[in-house]
């Protein structure tokens, strides 16, 4: 059975493909843009810890880090839609992710 995929969630997966490669690379301050990357670590600091040691979401499946480098939202919801650099700013996330 072939499965379809829309070109909305083909587009998150080579993103988040992407962003995995370069965020732990030393060109990451270069070619992350900073509110960007600090969502991806927020991400990877509140994403549940079960998932982060077996590699995958216990919910969806999905393959972790991948999957916090994504746009889009967790569905567990571990966290929100990727921000806008405004909107970030503002966020009671970013106020959270400074303290940790």
């Amino acid at each position: 059975m072939k499965m379809k995929y829309t070109f909305s969630e083909l587009y998150n997966y080579f993103l988040a493909k992407y962003r995995y490669v370069i965020f732990y690379s030393f060109l990451s301050k270069l070619l992350i843009r900073k509110h960007i990357f600090e969502q991806v670590d927020y991400r990877i600091l509140v994403m549940d810890e079960k998932c982060f040691n077996d590699g995958e979401c216990k919910l969806c499946g999905c393959e972790t880090i991948a999957l916090q480098m994504t746009n889009t939202a967790c569905k567990k919801p571990c966290y929100p839609d990727m921000m806008s650099k405004g909107k970030w700013l503002t966020s009671p996330q970013k106020k959270y992710y400074e303290l940790h």
